[in-house]
C-alpha cells in the first residue's frame, strides 16, 4: 500500500501497474503507457497529467479491431449507443487506425489529491468497459452481427418467457 502522502497520480498509476503485473512505462513526469491483458485482447492504456493548473488527468484506452471486411458504418451507429450506456467517459473510433478509444478525464486539485482508490478504480472501471464492449465492436465491425443483436448480448437483454 502506498503512504498517505503519495498525491502524484501518475506515481500511483505505476504503483497499481507494478502491483498488477502489468506492462507499463514512464514516459517523461507527465505520462504513464500501460498494457492490460484482458480476456478479449490486449488494452493499451495512457495516463497523462495536464500542463496546465487546472490538474487534470487524461486517461485513453485504445484497442485494436480486425476484420476483412469493415462495416465501419454500423460502427458509428453502436458506438452512439454504447456511449448511452456508459456513465464515465466515452467511446470513439479512429478510421485511419482501426482502432476503438476509450477516453476519460478527471480533475484533481491542491485541496482534492488523488487517492490509492480512485486511481485504481479509474483503471479498473476504464479497463471494465473496453473488455466489456469489444465483443459489440468487434461483431458489428466485421459484420458478424446487427447492432442491436450484439448490444443485446452485452446488456443482457432476453426474449421471452422462464
Amino acid at each position: 500500500m502506498l503512504d498517505n502522502d503519495e498525491t502524484d497520480p501518475l506515481e500511483i498509476v505505476e504503483n497499481l501497474a507494478e502491483k498488477r503485473d502489468w506492462e507499463f512505462n514512464r514516459i517523461g513526469d507527465d505520462h504513464v503507457a500501460i498494457v492490460i491483458e484482458g480476456l478479449w485482447r490486449n488494452y493499451f492504456m495512457s495516463l497523462s497529467k495536464s500542463h496546465m493548473a487546472d490538474g487534470m488527468i487524461k486517461l485513453v484506452c485504445t484497442f485494436e479491431l480486425v476484420a476483412k471486411e469493415r462495416y465501419s458504418d454500423k460502427l458509428y451507429e453502436v458506438l452512439n449507443l454504447i456511449n448511452q450506456e456508459v456513465w464515465i467517459g466515452s467511446f470513439s473510433y479512429c478510421q485511419e487506425k482501426e482502432l476503438i478509444m476509450f477516453r476519460y478525464g478527471v480533475s484533481f486539485t491542491e485541496i482534492l489529491n488523488p487517492t490509492y482508490e480512485q486511481m485504481s478504480n479509474l483503471l479498473e472501471k476504464s479497463f471494465e468497459y473496453c473488455e466489456r464492449y469489444y465483443p459489440v465492436f468487434q461483431m458489428v465491425y466485421s459484420g458478424k452481427s446487427d447492432v442491436m443483436d450484439a448490444l443485446d448480448l452485452v446488456l443482457g437483454v432476453t426474449n421471452g418467457e422462464a
